[in-house]
């Protein structure tokens, strides 16, 4: 069985006291379950949209069942104003990742494998008819990076760490990476969060 190291960073946008980003991680059994938010906008109504997605997931039946819990979550946020989403759940003993997003959620990664899930355009919470669930293999020592648009497009995961790396001249943790990726890439005028995975 796989165990995965978490470092989870958040900062509001700026001039905002609430993050309108929401990470939450859980497990059931084998599966380790990562569910995260960014709600439309920003502050407390933003949070709220977040706050809602990861809710609906915590309280998902079947966690397994990604697509029905993507469209149980979609009601779910309909009084809201709505969010950007992913929910990935990690299988450690199959050694799978399972990906869903709708809208601005993105995922790098360090792997032997090709992991690279795409998101569906969209906005949770408005009409989203179409849920794609993407499943790739994962290994040992394989670094995985969820981030919401708050995070400038143009980082890359493998450099981060080895600045990291070289300047502590030790392994860089997971906590150090998801800090390094806000503090450096983090937009001023948006809400930022990341978590960072590592399967040992």
């Amino acid at each position: 069985m796989n165990t995965v190291i978490c470092g989870v960073s958040q900062r509001s946008c700026k001039g905002e006291l609430i993050c309108g980003d929401v990470i939450r991680t859980f497990e059931r059994a084998a599966l380790y379950v990562i569910a995260i938010a960014d709600g439309l906008g920003h502050g407390r109504h933003a949070n709220l949209a977040a706050t809602a997605f990861c809710d609906a997931v915590e309280q998902a039946a079947d966690i397994s069942q990604l697509e029905q819990v993507i469209h149980s979550a979609n009601r779910n946020l309909s009084s809201t104003r709505g969010a950007a989403v992913a929910l990935v759940v990690i299988d450690r003993d199959k050694s799978l990742l399972h990906f869903v997003g709708i809208g601005n959620i993105a995922l790098q990664s360090i792997s032997q494998y090709a992991i690279r899930p795409i998101s569906i355009a969209g906005i949770l919470g408005r009409r989203v008819r179409t849920v794609k669930v993407f499943s790739c293999n994962i290994a040992s020592n394989d670094i995985i990076a969820i981030y919401s648009d708050g995070i400038s497009s143009r980082f890359s995961l493998s450099t981060c760490i080895k600045e990291i790396s070289s300047s502590l001249g030790v392994k860089a943790t997971p906590q150090e990476i998801a800090d390094k990726i806000v503090s450096k890439h983090g937009k001023d005028i948006d809400d930022a969060s990341c978590i960072v995975l590592a399967i040992t």
